[in-house]
């Protein structure tokens, strides 16, 4: 009789797996660079295709022609609350296009249709094609996107190591909402770009201080701060960022007087005069060093005094003219300041302020079957739990829970010693965001999950770190489950190719139940129309009513459409097919009452992610 073979001792299992490991881990270490550029490369392919069967976003146009109005004039739009960096830059390759601007002036104001026809005579009546003129600048913001893949893989290597740096890698490489985001020639993936590099700036200048003379880091934060305010006003959030870390680095010094006398009150006020000399110099330049009064009247449509603009429109100064109502005899030293004296940069002062009103007075939302003008505190939470992929969720959980784990494992006595101790990278990667997310709960302007981007660079670091690197000690299980987390991304990613703005992730139900959430830049801003003519072919379908929420010209497409009508009986005379924009049947359903009757019916097509197709020719299908 044969005696059985002993089996492995878990001594022996756990070898191995060591050996496994650590063989992975110096592969990929070796070929890291290899490794990172196929990531960077996969999601450059799919931004491109998903490019490819899209038309103009909504003020993807606007942001264009007022970047390359910049270009060819060197004048900034006297009405805007985008500062100019994100816009020209996707431009400047135009110039080789040697386009032409519409017939008027274009740094004027103008009325919400007179700017869209300015928009669409740009666009699609110019000497190049919309889609070229469309590739050549979005060619330019996929540059960005992966540059800050670039970004992020190379700090999370060099403070945490190379298979964190490609989990984070792998986490932006397969978000379906910087692949969505990132080709639109929109500011939200540049800032998210920016915003990440000054907060890592900020970081290396706290480390740096005490080691070598501060001054020259401090300027280059300053620098990476006004490019990062240069490409979106919400950037300005870095200021009370750089606070919050500066004041926990102070308070880690705990009981060491001699590093604790290096943190103070005026020093941390001389380090924050640099950097905002430094940014300031970097937005005079961003804005073309542009020297002129707050409202210079030869470019005013309407050149009215301070005392007529404020009877005409009181709110356009938000409360300060509400203030000088009741103050009348300062308004000729208001007149004096706003209209005669010349100040560097005041597009960006009129921006902000602008920004400002804009807050202040909400903007029409959907959320949850409900409509406000002034959202809700949890508009983005929810956004982000539907919208998140699955395997990064969990991932995140995984994340938290080994943190926690590592911070309580002896005790809570412990706690604050080991928080005081903890590397200040970890607060560079928690604190930011936090903060950034706090803000925009009381934030009035809920239209899409593109506004808190910044915070997602952020969660990757910080989530791979925790649960790939060496700093902490995770168990392998753990391990082995947020490596399964990164498959589930991926392959989650890939379901939606190549309709990526439309993405909802599993657990709220996918794309399709994505309208009962949310609408508007979530699911539709208008770029689906361009496949809309194939499906009609396809179909057969030439009689057709449209409602459409974009900003392409429908006439550019072979697409002539009637209005969709106010009740089934006279849909059913005109014997169209009703084509739906999701985000207008949302807002008029809901707002005006309006296509309540089109709930009889289920959609017998869908086109992309944001149209659905109601044949109300034959026998209709109730829910």
């Amino acid at each position: 009789m044969t005696p059985a073979r002993p089996g492995p001792s878990p001594e022996g299992s756990a070898v191995r797996a060591a050996r496994r490991s650590g063989a992975i881990r110096h592969c990929l270490e070796r070929h890291f660079r290899v490794a990172g550029a196929a990531l960077l490369l996969a999601m450059a392919t799919a931004q491109f295709a998903a490019m490819q069967s899209e038309t103009v976003a909504n003020d993807e146009a606007y942001h264009l022609m007022n970047g390359y109005a910049y270009l060819k004039t060197g004048r900034l739009p006297l009405t805007s609350e985008h500062p100019p960096l994100a816009e020209f830059v996707p431009a400047l390759p135009l110039l080789l296009l040697h386009l032409e601007l519409p017939g008027r002036v274009v740094n004027v104001p103008a009325d919400e249709d007179e700017e869209r026809a300015r928009e669409q005579e740009f666009l699609f009546h110019n000497r190049r094609s919309a889609e070229t003129i469309l590739l050549v600048a979005r060619l330019v913001d996929i540059l960005l996107t992966m540059l800050l893949g670039v970004l992020v893989l190379w700090w999370t290597r060099r403070h945490f190591g190379a298979i964190p740096a490609l989990a984070a890698g792998t986490l932006l490489a397969f978000d379906p909402n910087f692949i969505a985001n990132g080709h639109y020639v929109l500011n939200d993936v540049p800032v998210s770009l920016c915003f990440l590099a000054g907060i890592l700036s900020w970081n290396a200048f706290l480390s740096a201080y005490g080691k070598r003379p501060w001054v020259w880091p401090a300027l280059g934060c300053g620098v990476l701060t006004g490019i990062a305010v240069g490409a979106k006003y919400n950037a300005v959030l870095l200021v009370p960022i750089y606070v919050l870390l500066y004041l926990v680095r102070w308070w880690q010094q705990g009981a060491d007087r001699e590093a604790a006398a290096r943190y103070s009150l005026p020093h941390l006020a001389r380090s924050l005069l640099v950097v905002g000399a430094a940014s300031f110099l970097a937005l005079y330049a961003v804005f073309g060093f542009e020297t002129e009064p707050w409202l210079p009247t030869a470019r005013m449509l309407h050149p009215m005094t301070i005392s007529e603009r404020l009877q005409v429109a009181p709110d356009s100064f938000g409360e300060a003219g509400y203030w000088l109502l009741r103050h009348p005899g300062y308004l000729p030293t208001a007149e004096l300041l706003l209209q005669r004296m010349p100040i560097p940069a005041p597009s960006l002062f009129r921006g902000l302020i602008m920004l400002s009103h804009h807050q202040m007075m909400g903007h029409p939302s959907y959320f949850l079957g409900m409509y406000s003008a002034r959202g809700w505190w949890y508009y983005f939470p929810v956004v982000m739990a539907v919208k998140t992929p699955t395997g990064l969720l969990i991932l995140f959980l995984l994340a938290l829970a080994a943190s926690l784990m590592a911070l309580f494992r002896e005790g809570t006595a412990s706690v604050m010693g080991r928080l005081r101790k903890l590397n200040p990278d970890w607060y560079a990667l928690a604190i930011p965001g936090l903060f950034y997310l706090a803000i925009c709960l009381r934030a009035s302007i809920n239209i899409g999950i593109r506004h808190v981007l910044p915070v997602y660079p952020l969660v990757f670091i910080w989530s791979a770190a925790v649960l790939f690197s060496d700093r902490l000690p995770v168990p392998l299980a753990m391990r082995r489950a947020a490596a399964v987390c990164l498959v589930l991304v991926a392959l989650e990613s890939l379901a939606e190719f190549p309709d990526y703005l439309g993405f909802f992730n599993l657990v709220s139900g996918g794309p399709r139940m994505g309208w009962k959430y949310v609408v508007d830049s979530n699911i539709d801003s208008g770029q689906d129309i361009k496949k809309l003519p194939a499906y009609l072919a396809d179909h057969g379908i030439s009689n057709i009513c449209l409602a459409y929420f974009g900003a392409a010209e429908l006439d550019y497409f072979g697409l002539h459409a009637q209005p969709v009508p106010a009740g089934l009986p006279e849909a059913r005379q005109s014997g169209c097919v009703v084509v739906m924009s999701i985000t207008q049947l949302m807002f008029d359903r809901g707002q005006k009452g309006r296509y309540r009757w089109l709930d009889r019916f289920t959609p017998t097509g869908y086109v992309g992610s944001s149209y659905r197709i109601y044949d109300l020719r034959g026998t209709p299908q109730g829910r």
